[in-house]
């Protein structure tokens, strides 16, 4: 499914929620800043939910704490 989401999205989302890599780490591996991550992890799993036609929030979905 998650190659469904737009490629901008795919690396920080399975960065994040299936490699377990912190924001800052994210932002170094893809070179870019920190809110631009945080911004692509939340569209990126906006559009998988989408896809997956769930209308549950990320607390609700995927928990993951903040890192």
């Amino acid at each position: 499914m998650l190659a469904r989401v737009d490629p901008v999205f795919q690396a920080p989302v399975a960065l994040f929620y299936l490699e377990d890599y912190p924001y800052k780490e994210i932002a170094e591996i893809l070179t870019v800043p920190i809110g631009t991550i945080k911004s692509r992890i939340s569209r990126g799993l906006a559009q998988l939910q989408a896809i997956l036609g769930t209308s549950a929030g990320p607390s609700e979905t995927l928990k993951k704490e903040n890192s």
